[in-house]
Order: C-alpha cells, then structure tokens, then sequence
C-alpha cells in the first residue's frame, strides 16, 4: 500500500511538472523577447541607454568587438542577437552585406563575415543571427538556384553545426527577388527561418502586404523587426519610432493590427524595435512611448 501511494505521489509530480513546462512552452509562444536593436545609437557604444526599454533582447549590429557585448549582456542578464557583420573587419564596409548577384568578391566577403558572425554567436550564447538576401544594390539580375546553394548550403551547415539560428531578413528593392514566396522556397530547402523587417515588407504595398508576408510565412517567423515608415518620409526619414497617432490613412503601417497578427499567427521567439539613431534623451522618449503603444494597442 505504501510502495502505491509512493509511486502514485511520483507520478502525480512528474505529470505536474510536465503540464508547468508545456505552460511554460505555451507563455514563450504568446509572450515573446521583447528587445531593442543598436540601431538606436547615435553613439555606437551608449548601451546603457537601451536599458530605457527594459530589453529582454539586444540585436547587435556592425561591431568589430564582441567581449564588450558578451559583458555588457551578461551583466544586464540580457539575451545577445547578432546581427551580420557582428564581428566587422572590412575598413569600408557595404552596408548591406552584398550575398546573391554580386561580384564575385562581394560574395565570399559576405559568407565569411556571415561565418565570423555565427562563430561568435556561438561562443556568447546569442540568440540567433540575422543576414540580409539578396543584395540590394544595382543593377538587378535574377537570383540563379546556383548563387542561392552557394551562400545557403555551407553557412546553413556551419550554422547547424555550432547550435546557431539563421535569419534570413527579407529586403524590398531586389526586381526579381521580393515576394513572400520568393523567401518561402529558401526555407523550404535549406535550415533557416525568417526574420520579418515590417518596414521593408510596406514598402511593396499595396500589390504585397505585411499580412502576405505573415500569412505566407506564419511560424517560420522567428524574429521581427519593428518600426514605422511612410513611403514618402522613408528616404529622408529612414526608421521612426512607433507612436500612437500614427494612422494608416496617413500612409504609416497600422501597428496595432500588425504586431496583433504577428503575435496570433507567427508567435514569434523575439520582437525587436529597430529605429533609426538617436540621442540618449530621444531614446528615452521613445521607451516610454513605446511601453504606452503596447499598453493601449496589444491585445
């Protein structure tokens, strides 16, 4: 009788802890990292300013150190995401990191870099690493399943081979390469996920939308990019923080209804605010405006 309730009492544990991790598991989904990219930094090495968002995530971008990113992480208890090239050694860097229908030169630097990046993820435990397909700067021709082997096939093992996350950002300009389902068929072939730029995908309104792209990918969405754009302040303007007041019958993205369906349909690992540089006091600003948008607009 003893040995019973002994073994019953075990059991009924186990079970509980398995329904507290499938809890767990179910929260993570609904409630994803909510972090901040370096883009914000008029001064590249202010990330105690970021501290404003309260940040579960810190997307780093353009670094050629990594220790300093390690210690400032592990001492704010703040997941790193690394964002290709994150270590930088070019003295002229192309801002884009040309991949697909480049010179030949433009290519393997991208690859090696998208390497030294995954590299480091690795060793500072980062959350996943982000790249940009295919270039975007002219002239445009189509993106052969050649080029596209090219890059993927190696980086995707090496990348599997160190426990490192690939996303692949999705970008506007390319004339044969923009489309949902462009991305899609990359996915489908080799080990990597997406990470939704939502500035990038409105620039293709209104023959593609936000919600083709959400839709077409759902869960393969790991990762997001956040901020605001009109097409006609985009040039002049670049990133600009979310507000309230920004209404979609004035050309900006209803982001309301954006993150809204993010969250319901590709319950993504991390949502992160990649606005465009500022000073320490804006950046404070904008924190608190932000903590308001999610407060009054996410259900």
């Amino acid at each position: 009788m003893i040995a019973n309730i002994k073994f019953y009492s075990v059991y009924f544990r186990l079970i509980k802890k398995a329904q507290e991790l499938e809890e767990k598991s179910i929260r993570q989904y609904k409630n994803p990292l909510w972090g901040v990219s370096t883009s914000h930094l008029l001064d590249k090495n202010d990330f105690d300013s970021l501290l404003a968002y309260e940040p579960d995530v810190i997307e780093f971008y353009n670094y050629k150190e990594i220790d300093l990113i390690a210690e400032f992480c592990q001492r704010n208890k703040i997941k790193p995401a690394l964002h290709v090239p994150t270590p930088c050694d070019q003295p002229s860097f192309t801002r884009f990191c040309p991949t697909a229908s480049g010179s030949a030169q433009d290519i393997e630097d991208a690859i090696r870099m998208t390497k030294a990046t995954i590299s480091c993820a690795a060793e500072i435990g980062a959350l996943h690493v982000v790249v940009h397909f295919p270039t975007p700067i002219p002239p445009y021709y189509p993106v052969t399943d050649e080029e596209t082997d090219y890059f993927f096939k190696d980086l995707c093992d090496y990348a599997e081979k160190l426990n490192v996350g690939l996303l692949v950002e999705n970008l506007t300009p390319h004339t044969y390469f923009h489309r949902p389902e462009d991305y899609a068929n990359i996915s489908r072939e080799y080990n990597v996920h997406f990470c939704l730029d939502v500035g990038h995908a409105h620039l293709l309104e209104p023959q593609i939308t936000i919600q083709d792209f959400i839709r077409g990918w759902k869960e393969d969405i790991k990762s997001v990019h956040l901020y605001n754009i009109t097409k006609d302040r985009y040039p002049h303007h670049g990133h600009e923080p979310i507000e309230i007041d920004q209404r979609r019958q004035d050309g900006w993205i209803d982001m309301g209804q954006t993150v809204n369906d993010i969250l319901d349909i590709s319950k993504p690992r991390a949502i992160i605010l990649e606005y465009g540089p500022m000073n320490a006091s804006d950046i404070k600003i904008s924190a608190e405006k932000w903590k308001n948008f999610k407060l009054k607009e996410l259900s």
